[in-house]
């Protein structure tokens, strides 16, 4: 019988107490579990702890959901605190470079750079090159903001630690915060290339294919503002601690379970933000027509064929 205030000190230790067996953390098993704890309780977790906040009278009948949003957070802390106890990031990292240690998308979602690759690939998975940069850009834009919230989410319950910033990377391959001074040129120099290339922000840059172009002019107004030295800069994470005791509970075929789940949720993701953004895009078309049909073809987002190239995508991109 559960009872308020309850603490179980790890997942195995609740199964012994419920009398259930013992699944893989994120398995559809494991999950059906926390969903009939859900019904049973209102509880939480203090890293590997179950605490027992509130008992039901009766289980609840209708579905819970309050737990859906720790979903990503409780598998991502899987396979984050593994990846630093291997050493696979550095102390100064991005959010790019996380998402690509969890291994969500495959290695070849990141190598298509110029437009002869684009094109290549588009024409491989049977979609268009602007469709292929559009999905590259709107797939990472989700994903990072779901791995940003599960790294702000860790920090607050003090199982990582770290500070954010813009980072400069010098010609000697030194890592460090840009300074004050370095800031504010920096983000000056940004606004200056976004604006000869005609650019609003780096979306624009990526979906016109220009992010070689950025880069070097970046690089050519550093040299004539005096921070020649500056070889790139970005936007990401200084790694201070983490907790090494639970990293070290965490073994390989834990962290592969968890990846796995974590593709099918991310696909299940991805095909409702597609859908979300036509949908936006068809209710924009209708609303500025003052009378007839608009022509939904014009725009890719109102396409028939958006959804299920997007899809496509999605299904190239995640194995």
């Amino acid at each position: 019988m559960l009872q308020s205030g309850m603490k179980f000190n790890n997942y195995k230790i609740l199964c012994e107490h419920m009398s259930w067996k013992i699944y893989k953390s994120g398995s559809n098993s494991y999950k059906a579990q926390m969903k009939q704890l859900d019904s049973l309780c209102k509880w939480h977790k203090e890293k590997r702890i179950f605490i027992i906040d509130e008992v039901y009278t009766k289980p609840l009948v209708k579905k819970d959901n309050r737990r859906k949003k720790s979903i990503y957070i409780d598998l991502l802390r899987e396979v984050f605190l593994f990846n630093l106890r291997k050493n696979k990031i550095n102390n100064f990292v991005s959010t790019k470079t996380i998402i690509k240690t969890i291994g969500v998308f495959k290695e070849e979602f990141y190598n298509i750079c110029n437009r002869e690759e684009y094109a290549e690939k588009a024409s491989d998975v049977g979609v268009s090159s602007h469709d292929l940069r559009g999905f590259k850009v709107g797939a990472s834009r989700e994903v990072q903001r779901i791995v940003e919230r599960a790294l702000d989410s860790l920090k607050r319950q003090n199982i990582i630690s770290y500070e954010q910033g813009r980072i400069v990377v010098t010609d000697e391959g030194i890592c460090r915060f840009a300074d004050h001074e370095e800031l504010q040129i920096i983000k000056m120099i940004e606004r200056e290339q976004l604006k000869s290339m005609k650019c609003k922000n780096m979306g624009s840059v990526k979906l016109k294919g220009l992010d070689e172009k950025f880069r070097k002019g970046l690089k050519k107004r550093f040299s004539h503002m005096g921070l020649e030295y500056i070889n790139y800069t970005f936007y990401g994470y200084k790694i201070l601690s983490y907790d090494n005791e639970e990293a070290r509970l965490i073994n390989i075929n834990e962290v592969e379970a968890s990846v796995n789940e974590l593709k099918n949720l991310f696909k299940i993701r991805l095909n409702k933000f597609a859908k979300s953004n036509y949908e936006r895009e068809v209710r924009k078309a209708y609303q500025s027509m003052a009378f007839g049909e608009p022509i939904l073809e014009f725009n890719p987002k109102t396409s028939n064929n958006y959804l299920s190239n997007f899809e496509k995508l999605i299904e190239w991109s995640i194995e």
